[in-house]
Formats: C-alpha cells, structure tokens, sequence
C-alpha cells in the first residue's frame, strides 16, 4: 500500500467539442480559461463564443431549447445529419461503407472524388 504525505491533488482533467465550432477544449476540473461551456437542456454542448447568452443570465447548465442553435434548427451537426440520411435512405454505415468499397478502389480515389480537399 502506498502511503503519500502532503498535499495530494484530487484534480481531474476534463474536454468538450463545441457542436457549433468543432473546436475541442481541455481543462483542469471544468476550468477551460476564458471559454465556458454551455450546455443546452437537452445536452448540446458549446463554446461560450458561439451561442448568445442574456447577461443578466446564467445558462451554463440549462440553455433553453429556444436558445440553442441544434435545437433551433439554425446549425445541423455531422451525426445529427447522417442519422437523418440513414433513416431517410432506410440504410445503415455498413450498407453504405460496402458500397464504398465496390466504387472505389482506395481511399485515396473516395477521397478525391468524395471529399474534395475536406478533412477528418
């Protein structure tokens, strides 16, 4: 058993990705410097640059609905946007990663074709 004297941290690192940015935050027990995350009442999570926040207000935790751009149909996230084409086409990743795999030789030939100079 390992006995440690003095002072002992219990802090704990913790990130986010802004759903409207896509910029990932890092910091010490929710400290990120001098960007908050807000968090809307169904879960998105942003940077406080990107979401309008009353001052006389403190939404860190429970952004309203009507305040959060996912919920307000003003943004559409990656997942939120294939989750919708994969029901709509009633298909799912597997089914369209096989159909990749037909058309294109490598990823390289999907990369040119598909992404176009996009990333990630």
């Amino acid at each position: 058993m390992k006995i440690r004297n003095g002072f002992v941290s219990n802090s704990s690192s913790s990130s986010f990705v802004c759903a409207k940015c896509n910029e990932a935050y890092e910091g010490w027990d929710g400290d990120y410097g001098s960007i908050e995350q807000v968090i809307c009442v169904t879960g998105h999570s942003f940077c406080s640059d990107c979401v309008s926040v009353p001052e006389d207000k403190d939404y860190q935790w429970d952004l309203p609905g009507d305040s959060c751009p996912i919920c307000t149909f003003k943004i559409l996230t990656d997942f939120h946007a294939l989750q919708y084409l994969l029901d709509k086409y009633k298909t799912s990743k597997k089914e369209i990663l096989e159909q990749i795999r037909v058309i294109f030789p490598n990823y390289e030939a999907f990369a040119e074709r598909v992404l176009k100079g996009k990333t990630s």
